[in-house]
Order: structure tokens, then sequence, then C-alpha cells
């Protein structure tokens, strides 16, 4: 079941980053619901404030500087860390809401990780941040190069252009 989950969290990653909100969060709320219909989740209804807390902080970012990602990099790695951290905690919840039906895990049980897995699905949402974020100024810079390039390339077609008026059309005009 784990490749399902990878699916599913990389499936609201991407509709996040589409700009497809209502529907990566309609998705990222079903298993988080179900948590609910489980004993267990109603017994440890605090498990999934920080699937909460970084989907509240995402949308009031994403409203805040939703226009600004493109210009700050500061601004676009928080991004890309919060849809990264929501992807990651999409595929803990289904996986904390399957582990509710495939296994007899008391509430005791999660209430002890209540704490803990904030920080480790913080780490984990990290490295693919770094990974995009890293790859994502690369793919900036080259396109840069390349304007830089067809700029450069232009201005040598405007020169030889001009330099070939200057002798040839004038030695021509001259006879």
């Amino acid at each position: 079941m784990c490749p399902l989950f990878v699916t599913f969290s990389s499936l609201i990653g991407a509709l996040l980053i589409s700009g497809r909100k209502k529907l990566a969060l309609t998705l990222y709320a079903i298993p988080l619901l179900a948590w609910y219909a489980f004993s267990t989740g109603r017994a440890v209804f605090y498990y999934p404030w920080y699937h909460v807390l970084v989907l509240a902080i995402f949308f009031k970012f994403e409203n805040k500087y939703g226009r600004k990602i493109n210009p700050s990099k500061v601004i676009l790695f928080i991004y890309l860390y919060l849809v990264a951290s929501i992807a990651v905690l999409a595929d803990h919840i289904a996986g904390s809401t399957a582990a509710l039906i495939f296994y007899d895990i008391t509430p005791t049980m999660f209430g002890a990780v209540t704490l803990i897995y904030p920080i480790e699905r913080s780490i984990l949402a990290l490295f693919p941040t770094l990974s995009v974020f890293v790859l994502f100024l690369m793919i900036h810079g080259i396109l840069q190069d390349i304007t830089t390039f067809e700029d450069k390339a232009q201005q040598i077609k405007e020169d030889s252009i001009e330099d070939y008026m200057q002798t040839e059309i004038k030695k021509i005009l001259g006879k």
C-alpha cells in the first residue's frame, strides 16, 4: 500500500503546484476526515493537529504571497517547502488511517507519536524542497543564459549588418 500513498501525496503536491487547490484540499481531507470515522481517531482527535496547521499556514501564505512566488527566492523556497510538507503529510494521514483499518493500534500508540511525527515529516519535506529548489535555480540560470546568448547573437547580427552597410554598400554606391 505504500506506493499508493506515495502516489497520493505526489498527486496532492502536483495539484497544489498547478493551482488546483480546491481539488487538492478535497483529496487531502478524505483520509483526514476518515481518521475520525474510527473510535481510535475520535479518541486521539488531536493527532492530525500538524496536518491542519500546515494546511492553514499554506493557505495564509499563498493568499499573502501568491503573486510574489517567482521574483523572490526565499518566498519560492518557503512555498515549495509548504507544498512538500502537505504532500508528505497527505501520505502520513493516509497511512495512519489505513493503519487503523488493518492493524490493532491503540489510541495510546498514536498519542505517543503526536509530537514526534511533525519533526520527522518536516525533515522528510525538506529534502524534496531542496532538490526542487536547486533544480529550479539551475533551470532558471540556464534560461537566463539562453536569453543572454540570444541577445548577444542579435547584437552581433546587427553589428555585422552595420559593418556590411558601412563598407560594402558604400563601395557599391561610390562606384
